[in-house]
């Protein structure tokens, strides 16, 4: 019996502090990711194993990027940035990434049609986000899929 009284203890802790619920966060789509990053870019991940995984940047798709990016690995929970990979970061004012995707070329092809169809209003994005939801490459239909839940929720709610 006082085996049993010393085990409860112990197994309390471990059912209470389980690392899976302090890092649940919620599905952000890639275009929603774009709409509010301060600013994004297509670069490569650095090789070291520090706590600040730096960035060096290929290409700025929005905004201004500073001259120096990193990763702080400490303040994120879930999937870690991987080193010396492409990638598409989004990126805060302070110039933290607070988000990325491992950049393949559909995921950049479709973050650069969604740029363009941004400016032509409803419709074209709702094609594309259409077309997109068909693709092969499951974060782009995925993320596709998503926004096009995101829009249909938008525009009922501006529809009086």
């Amino acid at each position: 019996m006082r085996a049993v009284l010393a085990v409860l203890p112990m197994l309390a802790i471990l059912l209470v502090s389980r690392p899976s619920g302090a890092c649940s966060s919620i599905y952000v789509d890639l275009f929603t990711r774009y709409e509010q990053a301060a600013v994004v870019v297509t670069g490569t991940s650095g090789s070291t194993r520090r706590a600040h995984l730096p960035v060096a940047i290929e290409t700025t798709h929005k905004g201004t990027a500073p001259d120096k990016l990193s990763f702080d690995v400490r303040r994120q929970c879930g999937s870690q940035m991987p080193r010396k990979q492409r990638v598409i970061a989004f990126v805060d004012r302070k110039g933290w990434i607070t988000d990325f995707v491992r950049r393949t070329d559909a995921a950049a092809s479709a973050l650069e049609r969604w740029i363009a169809a941004r400016d032509g209003g409803t419709s074209p994005r709702r094609e594309l986000l259409t077309e997109l939801a068909a693709s092969k490459d499951r974060v782009v239909a995925k993320s596709a899929r998503e926004r096009l839940r995101i829009e249909k929720r938008l525009n009922r709610a501006s529809v009086p």
